[in-house]
């Protein structure tokens, strides 16, 4: 500990030592197994993380106040000055140096936030994932992550191919105890395996399948999960202006001037309480087969059930009649042969007969 705390007071004299144990916060809240497929827990506190918004508006959102600190840069990894934000789901490990916006000090941002919810019907479970495209979280298991989402599929195998390539991981990679945390020296070859990750080993953009043969190229298969949640934002910011009104136990012994200089703040609220969703189910099953096979024969033959039910009234009904008429006429031709029987000709002269 006081050999790292030497070396960084090499690099800036301005370090000052902190013990490890300070930077293990341990939060108060209570959290639950949430899952975009099972939603809460039945009977789960509103407290409980992850947290639920009251309902829609800047005051029922969450604000931050940001401190950047402007003097005390050094080593930046960014050309800029400020913070980064992403928005994603509660499940996922966010990488925010490649997706995240910018928020500037100086100045007072809003986000409105509209949720993008996709779910799907349980009838699909029976299609092949090459079919509907999608995977329920019960059918695939990760490693790293307990819930499937198909940004930790693919975090989880870039990590697995920075490892086999490298021999080390990234810092914001998930890993196990026995895999390394890339250095400086190992910036160049993640960089290349992120790349090559990302472009699916493109020999004209990467040309890295010089050193990397085939059975090592990342083969990820990471579907869209059935049930997803994700957010889309619409960002506004202006200048914070010098009536900004600060508690004097905030202010410290720092002036407002500072506040104007090093401080963004941040409004993020949603804009509606009720939101639509995304349905993925079949589109023709047998019942909607049936409906669409009874709709086209009725629109081109004029045929339906009650139609096959008269022709059917119709035969029988003529089949029947026929059979009585044929019994009757056999009755007729019997009676009258028996009256023949007993009928005697007589013949009124004698040559007749």
């Amino acid at each position: 500990m006081e050999k790292s705390l030497q070396s960084l007071k090499m690099c800036n004299p301005k370090t000052k030592g902190h013990e490890i144990s300070d930077l293990n916060v341990t939060l108060p809240h209570p959290s639950v197994d949430w899952t975009p497929e099972t939603g809460y827990p039945p009977g789960t506190p509103v407290h409980f993380l992850p947290w639920r918004p009251w309902g829609a508006g800047t005051h029922l959102g969450l604000t931050i106040v940001m401190d950047s600190e402007l003097d005390e840069y050094y080593c930046s990894s960014e050309a800029s000055t400020g913070f980064k934000i992403v928005l994603h789901n509660p499940v996922e490990t966010p990488k925010i140096a490649t997706f995240g916006t910018f928020i500037s000090p100086g100045e007072q941002t809003q986000y409105v936030i509209q949720p993008i919810i996709n779910i799907a019907t349980q009838s699909i479970e029976g299609v092949a994932e090459d079919k509907r495209q999608c995977v329920f979280s019960n059918e695939r298991r990760l490693r790293f992550y307990r819930t499937y989402t198909q940004h930790n599929c693919i975090l989880e195998c870039e990590a697995n191919f920075t490892l086999s390539f490298c021999e080390c991981v990234m810092y914001y990679m998930p890993k196990d105890r026995f895999s390394r945390i890339c250095g400086k020296r190992d910036l160049e070859c993640a960089n290349r395996a992120k790349l090559a990750m990302e472009m699916r080993l493109s020999d004209s953009l990467t040309n890295i399948t010089k050193i990397v043969n085939g059975t090592n190229r990342p083969k990820c298969g990471c579907l869209p999960g059935c049930y997803g949640l994700s957010y889309t934002k619409t960002q506004s910011a202006s200048l914070l202006s010098g009536k900004l009104k600060i508690k004097p136990e905030l202010l410290g012994n720092k002036d407002p001037q500072y506040f104007e200089r090093n401080i963004a703040v941040l409004h993020l609220f949603f804009q509606d309480t009720q939101f639509t969703g995304f349905m993925k189910g079949e589109l023709f099953g047998f019942t909607e087969f049936l409906s669409n096979t009874g709709g086209l024969l009725g629109l081109f033959m004029g045929f339906s059930f009650l139609s096959a039910f008269e022709a059917f009234y119709f035969l029988s009904l003529r089949l029947w009649c026929t059979v009585i008429r044929k019994r009757k006429i056999e009755s007729e031709l019997l009676e009258t042969e028996q009256a023949d029987k007993k009928f005697k000709h007589m013949f009124p002269f004698p040559f007749l007969r």
